[in-house]
């Protein structure tokens, strides 16, 4: 958070997505929709934000000052940004899921953790699938498809539904009108969860760090990186956790570091025998 003095007013902002609260961030997503779309420019996105960081009320009309004033705190957008093919869109630069659980229609629904921590190896590779759909054919109906397959059903106790497809059709349906900056941001959290995931170190929560890059290195040809789809089918090849019913309702990371211990160790095997060949 940084602090920003208006006046004898000091206000705690933001400085990137992962810091804002859920009503910022979901406001933040429709600002991202309406400049996707074209219903607003970067500048006007900018100044909209900048008033509901700094909780004020925007009118559109400001003094000399007040413009050179607003110039300056336009520089607090930046980090919220970056820019893509030369269009600005929304950083996804971060892992938290700032909307951890909502309700709708009185019903609650709870989300997946940060980094997408507790999902399935299944509830992975479908959002994959589902997630490439959307960036292909800009098709609302696989954002909605998207979100029902990580957000679960509470019960008036608080007990979470197990999922399932079945469990994720019966979402579906009942998020069927569920607004559009709901579905939008959960694709955002979940782009960048992947990049998370795929692109760099993480700790656990154990201390112990691993890097999955090898296992979804990105337009890579030389062999080194496994297809999404094929995670499933070598961990239910080698039985490691059972067929593959019982290894798609795993837990994601637990089948991420057994895969890439199997990766470093054929790496391992395959020196040694160019090792032996050159003897």
């Amino acid at each position: 958070m940084r602090r920003v003095q208006l006046g004898a007013v000091v206000r705690e902002v933001p400085e990137h997505i992962g810091e804002c609260n859920q009503e910022q961030y979901l406001y933040f997503v429709q600002l991202v929709m309406m400049l996707e779309k074209g219903h607003l420019s970067i500048e006007e996105v900018q100044v909209l934000w900048v008033y509901r960081l700094l909780d004020l009320s925007y009118t559109g009309k400001l003094s000399q000052s007040g413009k050179e004033n607003l110039a300056q705190l336009i520089d607090l957008t930046d980090s919220f940004f970056e820019i893509e093919k030369g269009a600005y869109r929304a950083n996804t630069e971060w892992a938290a899921n700032l909307v951890p659980e909502f309700k709708w229609k009185l019903r609650r629904f709870k989300g997946p953790a940060d980094a997408l921590a507790d999902v399935t190896i299944k509830q992975f590779l479908r959002g994959l699938e589902l997630s490439t759909a959307y960036a292909e054919s800009k098709d609302p109906k696989y954002l909605l498809k998207l979100l029902s397959h990580f957000y679960l059903r509470l019960s008036p106790m608080g007990r979470v539904k197990t999922y399932s497809e079945l469990e994720a059709q019966k979402t579906e349906k009942l998020l069927a009108r569920l607004p559009g900056h709901y579905l939008y941001g959960f694709y955002f959290f979940f782009q960048s969860a992947v990049k998370y995931l795929t692109s760099q170190e993480i700790e656990m929560a154990d201390g112990r760090r691993y890097d999955f890059s090898p296992l979804f290195g990105a337009g890579e040809s030389d062999g080194k990186s496994i297809g999404p789809m094929a995670v499933l089918f070598s961990l239910a090849e080698n039985k490691v956790f059972g067929s593959i019913n019982e290894t798609e309702n795993r837990n994601l990371i637990e089948c991420l570091i057994y895969l890439l211990d199997r990766h470093y160790e054929k790496e391992r095997l395959l020196k040694r025998s160019e090792s032996d060949r050159s003897e």
